[in-house]
C-alpha cells in the first residue's frame, strides 16, 4: 500500500524529530531545577484531563512542529545542512503552538474515543488520495495535471517518486517535495479529526419553534418611555467611607466575578547600556584605523567581508535613492552614492547605529521590479554538465517550437518550489538575494522578447521574463562597519549603579523610594503568562517569566543582560481560581463606592416620590430633568440617550404602561422611568429568519477555537514544562 511505502522511507522526517528530541533530552540533563545532577525532586511534565503526559510523546509532537515550520518556510534542507537555525523566539512560537495543537489533540481524541468514533484508514486515504482530498492536498497538488483541473491518479505516483530514499538523496528538492507532503498530510488528518468532532455539534444544532417566535418577539418589541436619573458622578468619591468590613462582605458576595488565571506581575527598573559620546568618538576611530588596514590589504573586499559588523557587508542588494532615504541616509551623502567612481569609498558617516564606510561596486540602470518563470534542470552526480545542457535544449527547443512553458515546467522543471507553479517566480526587485547569473540576467542582460538559457553553479535555467518595471539607476554598495555600542568603562559604570541599587532596595517598600532618589522609571507589567516569551517592551526576557514563575511573592532579582541591567522583584502571584481580596482591593473599592452612591442616590429618589408619584413631582423634588427615549428595543440593553443600561431596559419592558419603575441602580446612575407606549408586534407568518439566525449563532459556538477553549477550560490541563526548560 502506498501509504505505508511513505511510513517505510519517513526516515528524514524521524531524523529531524530525533535530532529535536537528542536536545531537548541533552537541555534536561543540564537544566538546574530538573537536571540529573540536581535531587530535587521535579513536578509532572504535564497533565491533561487528567491522563499524564509522556515527555517524550510531546518531544516528537514539537518536532514535528519545527518540521511544519521549516516546511512551509523552505528552510527544511538549509536547516538540514547547518546553514539555517531557528531563532529563540522563533523556537518558543512554534514550541507554543505545539503543546496547544497537542493539547487539542488529546482533548480530541479522548471526545471522539467517548462518543464511539473515530477517523478509519479509508476515511484518511479517501482524505488525501480521494478525488476531493483535503485543500491543503488539493490546492498545492492541482499544477501536477496540465488541465488546471485537480488530476487525483496523478498524485499517488508524485508520492511513490519522492518517497524514495535514493531519490532523495540525489535530489534535495525532492527531499523538500516530501518533507512537504508529510507536513501537509499532518495539517490535513489534524484539522479533519478537529472537524470531525465539531461538526457533532454543529450538525446537531436545534431550533425549536417556540424558541425562534420568542426571538422574532423580543427583537421586536419597542416602546418610547421617560426616566430621570441622578449620576453616580454627582457624589465625589472622597466623600465615602468605606471599611474593612464593607469590603470583605462585598467580595464574599460577589468572588466568581473575580475569576484570574495564573499569572505573575512584576515592578522593575532598568539601565540600558547606551554609549556614550566617549563611546562614539571610540567607534569612529576603530573604522578609521580599519579603513587604514583594508586600503593595505590585497583585497579590500575580502577584508570587509571578515571585519565588517555591517549587514551588507557581502554587497548583495541594489539600491535606488529611494530605498537610500527610507534607510535614514542624508541626501549628500545619497548624492554621493551616485556621482562617486566605482570601486571608491564614501564615509565615514554615522547611521543606523553604526559608524560606516560605503564601497561604491557599481551603478546601473535597472528595473525596479520583474516577473518571471523558469525550468530548471540541475547538474548531479548522475547528470553531468553535457547531460544536463543537451536536456536543458532540447526543452528549450519544445519551447521555441511552440510547446508550452507551463507544462514542460510542471514535467521537467527540479525546482520543485516553483515548478508546480509552471515555473512562476512571480515578482522580484534588485534587492533580492539569488544567484548573480540570474540576478545578472533579469535585471541587466534579460529582455522580455525572447527565452534565454542561464547557467549557475547549480545547473540551467530557462528563464523567460514575462514583464520587466520602472527602470531606474540603482546602486550596489558594500560596507565596512563598525556597531557604535557601549564600552566597557561605560558598561562597568552602569553596572556598579544597578548593583548599588540591589544591594541597598530589597523591600517593596524601600523599591519604589529607591526609584525616587535615583531618579529611576519605574515599571509594572500587566499580569505575565507561562505562554509569554519576552516581558512587553523587553526583549529576549524569556529568562525573568521563567524566574517569576519560580520565584515567591516579593522575590528580588538582578538581570544582566545583553543590552541593560534589569533590577525586578515579584509584586504579586495570581493563581487560577478566584483572585485574592488583598490583590483586587482597588477593584473592590471602587464597588463598594458604587454601591454606596447608588443607595444614596436611591434614597433620594424614594423620598420624593412620597411627595408624588408623577415623574414631575419627582423630578423637580430632586432638582433632575425628564428625558425621552424612542423606539427602544427589548431584544437590546442599549437604547437611545442612556446608551448601555439592561437594567432600565427590562425594567422598562416589565411596567404597564403609564406606570413607574421602581428605583434602577443602573451602569451609570440610579433611574427611575416610565413607559408612555409600547408599539404593538407586526405579524408574520413565518419565522424561519429568526430560527436560521438562532441556529447559526449556536453553531458559531461550536465552531473551531471557541469550543477547544471551552473544552480546555472544563478537562484539567496542568503544564509544567517551563520547569524543563521549555
Amino acid at each position: 500500500m502506498l501509504i505505508s511505502k511513505i511510513r517505510k522511507y519517513s526516515w528524514v522526517v524521524v531524523g529531524l524529530i530525533t535530532l529535536s528530541l537528542v536536545l531537548f533530552l541533552v537541555q534536561d540533563a543540564t537544566n538546574s531545577n530538573t537536571g540529573i545532577f540536581n535531587k530535587n525532586k521535579a513536578p509532572k511534565f504535564a497533565e491533561i484531563a487528567g491522563e499524564e503526559v509522556n515527555r517524550d510523546e510531546y518531544a516528537e509532537r514539537r518536532g514535528k512542529s519545527i518540521l511544519e515550520y521549516l516546511t512551509f518556510n523552505n528552510q527544511v534542507i538549509a536547516y538540514e545542512q547547518g546553514q539555517y537555525q531557528l531563532d529563540p523566539k522563533t523556537e518558543f512560537s512554534i514550541s507554543e503552538q505545539s503543546w496547544n495543537e497537542f493539547v487539542n489533540e488529546k482533548l480530541i481524541d479522548k471526545n471522539l474515543e467517548a462518543s464511539g468514533l473515530a477517523v478509519t484508514p479509508e476515511e484518511f486515504s479517501n482524505l488525501i488520495y480521494g478525488p476531493d482530498p483535503h485543500p491543503a492536498i488539493k490546492n498545492y497538488y492541482i499544477g501536477l495535471s496540465q488541465t488546471g483541473q485537480y488530476d487525483p491518479s496523478i498524485l499517488p505516483g508524485f508520492v511513490d517518486n519522492i518517497s524514495n530514499q535514493e531519490t532523495q538523496q540525489n535530489n534535495p528538492q525532492a527531499r523538500q517535495e516530501y518533507y512537504q507532503f508529510i507536513s501537509r498530510e499532518q495539517v490535513a488528518k489534524r484539522d479533519y479529526k478537529q472537524s470531525k468532532y465539531t461538526n457533532l455539534f454543529t450538525k446537531a444544532s436545534y431550533v425549536p419553534e417556540w424558541m425562534a417566535k420568542r426571538n422574532y418577539s423580543t427583537s421586536n418589541t419597542r416602546g418610547t418611555f421617560v426616566f430621570v436619573t441622578l449620576p453616580y458622578a454627582s457624589i465625589v468619591d472622597s466623600t465615602i467611607t468605606v471599611t474593612d468590613a464593607e469590603l470583605k462582605k462585598y467580595y464574599n458576595e460577589n468572588k466568581n466575578k473575580y475569576k484570574q488565571t495564573e499569572g505573575r506581575v512584576l515592578e522593575y527598573v532598568s539601565w540600558e547600556f547606551s554609549p556614550t559620546a566617549t563611546d562614539s568618538a571610540t567607534t569612529l576611530k576603530a573604522l578609521n584605523e580599519s579603513a587604514t588596514k583594508m586600503m593595505a590589504a590585497k583585497s579590500d573586499s575580502v577584508y570587509i567581508v571578515s571585519r565588517s559588523d555591517d549587514p551588507d557587508k557581502f554587497g548583495n542588494s541594489n539600491y535606488s535613492r529611494t530605498d537610500l532615504y527610507a534607510q535614514g541616509l542624508d541626501s549628500n551623502i545619497v548624492n554621493q552614492y551616485f556621482t562617486a567612481t566605482a570601486g571608491t569609498f564614501v564615509g565615514p558617516f554615522e547611521n543606523g547605529g553604526m559608524y560606516r564606510m560605503a564601497k561604491i561596486k557599481s551603478r546601473d540602470i535597472m528595473p525596479d521590479s520583474v516577473k518571471a518563470r523558469h525550468i530548471f534542470v540541475g547538474i548531479t552526480a548522475e547528470r553531468d554538465s553535457v547531460t544536463a545542457k543537451n536536456l536543458i535544449d532540447s526543452i528549450k527547443s519544445v519551447i521555441d517550437n511552440g510547446g508550452d512553458f507551463t507544462a514542460l515546467a510542471i514535467q521537467y522543471s527540479e525546482d520543485q518550489t516553483t515548478a508546480q507553479q509552471g515555473g512562476d517566480l512571480g515578482w522580484s526587485t534588485p534587492a533580492i538575494n539569488i544567484l548573480p547569473e540570474l540576478k545578472s540576467y533579469l535585471f541587466k542582460t534579460g529582455t522580455t522578447e525572447k527565452i534565454e538559457i542561464v547557467k549557475t553553479m547549480y545547473g540551467y535555467h530557462i528563464i523567460e521574463i514575462n514583464e520587466i518595471k520602472n527602470r531606474k539607476e540603482f546602486v550596489n554598495v558594500t560596507y565596512l562597519s563598525k556597531s557604535i555600542g557601549a564600552g566597557k568603562e561605560t558598561i562597568d559604570s552602569i553596572e556598579k549603579q544597578a548593583s548599588s541599587f540591589y544591594d541597598k532596595y530589597q523591600t517593596a517598600e524601600t523599591f519604589e523610594q529607591g526609584a525616587i532618589d535615583m531618579q529611576l522609571f519605574k515599571r509594572v507589567t500587566q499580569p505575565l503568562t507561562k505562554s509569554m516569551y519576552e516581558v512587553p517592551g523587553l526583549e529576549n526576557t524569556r529568562e525573568m517569566i521563567t524566574w517569576a514563575f519560580d520565584a515567591n511573592k516579593n522575590d528580588f532579582k538582578y538581570f544582566n543582560m545583553s543590552d541593560r541591567v534589569i533590577v525586578a522583584y515579584v509584586k504579586d502571584v495570581r493563581v487560577n481560581g478566584i483572585a485574592e481580596l488583598e490583590n483586587i482591593k482597588e477593584i473592590i473599592e471602587v464597588e463598594v463606592i458604587k454601591e454606596k452612591k447608588a443607595a444614596q442616590l436611591g434614597k433620594q429618589i424614594t423620598d420624593a416620590m412620597s411627595a408624588g408619584s408623577s415623574l414631575d413631582a419627582i423630578a423637580a423634588k430632586i432638582g433632575a430633568r425628564i428625558d425621552t427615549v424612542r423606539n427602544a428595543s427589548f431584544g437590546s440593553a442599549n437604547a437611545p440617550i442612556i446608551g448601555r443600561e439592561p437594567k432600565v431596559i427590562g425594567a422598562v419592558f416589565g411596567t404597564e404602561q403609564g406606570k413607574t419603575t421602581a428605583v434602577i441602580e443602573g451602569v451609570r446612575g440610579v433611574y427611575i422611568a416610565q413607559p408612555i407606549e409600547f408599539l404593538p408586534i407586526p405579524e408574520v407568518a413565518d419565522y424561519n429568519i429568526n430560527k436560521n439566525q438562532l441556529t447559526y449563532a449556536m453553531q458559531n459556538k461550536f465552531q473551531g477555537q471557541t469550543l477547544l477553549t471551552e473544552l480546555k477550560e472544563k478537562a484539567k490541563v496542568t503544564d509544567n514544562r517551563y520547569f524543563y526548560g521549555e
